[in-house]
């Protein structure tokens, strides 16, 4: 049977494709590129709650300096830590987080269906990890130019009011602020959502508040505060302190 020179070319589009899926491991078998990457994510979370100083380091968009900050974390953690239990990041884990990054290891998800792990994303969001955060879809105001700018750009006004209300009220700076909306990714919404469920608490009265921003609601997630919010704009956001 002859195929087509374009028939040829679709076949190895998709097998180069389909590679991209799995890293090679030392003992020549396959690891998913995504799956390697959440770990590694999970891992350095726990080296980052260790101490803040190796919190910046493990979270520094410098290789050498989430090595050592992993390599800091190991040498005073306790047998009985949760880094202990987790273990050194894997050759598979440190091409996954090191080398691919998140956008080209998460390509390895593409277009399957995601089951948000609701205990990895409270451990993400109460560590305030910004790599395991940004992981599960969290944004921070660094992320997005025309609210980092200090003085805001024409138009924006109001967003930077609402932004300042929001730090007020988690008690936090502005540029602290991470936040995942129902627009960008409402499956970690919808997770936040059924934790705080879960949770069964009663939200807070929120002193300022005269509904300019939208409708608020503040609750303690045991031991950290989350801002759920439903704007004008008819989409939700719960926010948080993310560093």
């Amino acid at each position: 049977m002859k195929i087509t020179r374009r028939q040829l070319r679709k076949l190895i589009a998709e097998a180069i494709d389909e590679s991209r899926r799995y890293i090679d491991n030392p003992d020549g078998g396959l690891t998913r590129a995504d799956r390697a990457y959440q770990s590694a994510v999970q891992k350095d979370m726990h080296a980052a709650a260790l101490h803040p100083k190796l919190s910046t380091l493990v979270q520094s968009t410098n290789v050498a300096n989430r090595v050592q900050g992993r390599d800091l974390a190991h040498t005073i953690a306790d047998e009985d830590s949760a880094l202990a239990q987790a273990g050194r990041l894997t050759p598979e884990e440190e091409t996954a987080i090191d080398q691919m990054g998140r956008q080209s290891a998460l390509e390895a998800d593409r277009g399957l269906e995601q089951v948000i792990d609701k205990e990895a994303l409270y451990g993400a969001m109460k560590s305030r990890s910004k790599a395991a955060l940004r992981y599960f879809g969290f944004q921070h105001i660094e992320d997005i130019p025309h609210l980092s700018a200090e003085t805001g750009e024409a138009g924006y006004e109001d967003v930077h009011d609402m932004l300042r209300f929001q730090a007020q009220t988690l008690g936090c700076d502005v540029y602290d602020l991470a936040f995942v909306s129902t627009e960008d990714n409402n499956k970690t919404y919808m997770a936040v959502v059924a934790i705080n469920d879960s949770i069964n608490n009663s939200h807070r009265t929120i002193p300022g508040d005269t509904g300019e921003f939208g409708y608020h609601e503040l609750y303690d997630l045991g031991g950290f505060k989350a801002l759920f919010s439903s704007h004008h704009g008819g989409y939700y956001t719960v926010t948080i302190c993310g560093k």
